[in-house]
């Protein structure tokens, strides 16, 4: 797992090899992977549930 140092969100690899994540604060974070041959960034904004 994967938490951005604001813990704005949490990412977690799956076992189908995608990811899961969850928003779990307001705010903004990216998160950089590397696998193999690649790497990836995935930015996510966190908003308040309405």
């Amino acid at each position: 797992m994967i938490s951005s140092n604001e813990s704005v969100a949490t990412i977690t690899k799956n076992k189908n090899g995608g990811f899961d994540g969850s928003i779990i604060a307001e705010g903004k974070a990216t998160f950089e992977f590397t696998s193999g041959a690649f790497t990836t960034s995935i930015a996510v904004t966190g908003t308040p549930a309405s």
